[in-house]
């Protein structure tokens, strides 16, 4: 590693028995995930499977009632701007910008090169000062991703990483979490709808059904199965 390599090693993100009790009869319970340095898990379901639950929970900004978060090893505890500070990326749906500051201040905010941003997003460099809220749904997931791929830290969270976007966008932003993933070294976790975004980047996926994980499958396992799960526990 070089001394301008900003690759982050990182032993992954662990998570154990993670229980988030709304009260109302939904949640996630007993929720464990391992994701390696480099590698990417997806979690997919309907809506309502307690998806993005699992994230709000490991980075923090909804208290579990029970099971442990751990980064390289260490359990990871305290307010969510601590996690996130140091320690990982949260990408929520509705992109995660500041939409009344330009894209440069929202990659500056981030402590991002902006040259490496737009190295990524060449299509994005003209729009460097224009406000993110003005930016399109998709130029703005590109930014929103970027940004948290780019930071420094050890764990990336990506909610509703495809949603609402054209094939053609979700094939890109797809490719650039597999790519910064393994160069990074990052341990990344994506809730998706599509299957084929999962079986495009997905090292692994997690099935999801009433806060409950039912299916845990190998990118082979997935392809393999990809009718039985779309009909089983996407479709409505």
């Amino acid at each position: 590693m070089t001394a301008t390599d900003t690759r982050v090693r990182t032993g992954g993100l662990d998570v154990t028995g993670l229980t988030v009790d709304y009260g109302n009869g939904t949640g996630l319970w007993d929720f464990d995930l391992h994701v390696g340095a480099g590698e990417v898990t997806c979690v997919i379901g309907r809506n309502g499977a307690g998806k993005s639950s699992a994230l709000l929970g490991i980075a923090g900004f909804v208290t579990p009632t029970a099971g442990t978060v751990a980064i390289g090893g260490a359990k990871v505890s305290g307010a969510p701007y601590r996690r996130c500070r140091t320690q990982l990326s949260l990408v929520v749906k509705g992109r995660s910008l500041f939409g009344s500051l330009t894209l440069a201040e929202n990659l500056s905010l981030a402590r991002i090169d902006p040259d490496e941003f737009f190295d990524l997003f060449p299509q994005l460099a003209s729009r460097r000062d224009v406000a993110a809220g003005s930016l399109s749904g998709g130029q703005q997931q590109l930014a929103a991703v970027g940004r948290a791929l780019l930071r420094d830290v050890r764990v990336v969270l990506l909610d509703e990483l495809t949603f609402g976007l054209s094939p053609a966008v979700r094939a890109l932003i797809a490719r650039v979490v597999r790519e910064q993933a393994t160069r990074r070294e990052l341990a990344v976790v994506v809730v998706e709808q599509h299957v084929e975004t999962a079986l495009a980047i997905g090292d692994r996926t997690l099935v999801l059904s009433e806060g409950r994980t039912v299916l845990d499958l190998s990118a082979r396992e997935l392809a393999d199965r990809t009718e039985t799960v779309e009909q089983t526990y996407l479709h409505p």
